[in-house]
């Protein structure tokens, strides 16, 4: 139930919007400064927003691991795209 709830949450809020290049790219700047300034914290957000992606299973993880790539370069994003994917996923099966 609360799968669902969540699922309606993002899609009624239009928080899916947010998960596109187009919106990289219009936020670029200010993300690019964020994780400059911020590394561990933007490394801890992206892992967050990565998880709740998958464990609501929105259209966007794909988005989000290129996206990675040119925040953090591949050797960062490749741990963390793999933690949270499987923290995400272990959510959805746990939930369904």
């Amino acid at each position: 139930m609360l799968l669902v709830a969540g699922i309606a949450t993002v899609y009624l809020t239009g928080l899916h919007s947010y998960l596109s290049f187009e919106a990289f790219v219009s936020h670029s700047a200010a993300i690019e400064a964020f994780v400059q300034s911020h590394l561990v914290l933007a490394i801890l957000t992206f892992m967050a927003i990565y998880i709740a992606v998958v464990a609501l299973s929105l259209p966007g993880a794909a988005v989000m691991s290129i996206t990675g790539g040119f925040l953090f370069g591949w050797a960062v994003r490749a741990p963390v795209t793999v933690i949270a994917a499987t923290i995400g996923a272990t959510i959805v099966f746990q939930a369904v």
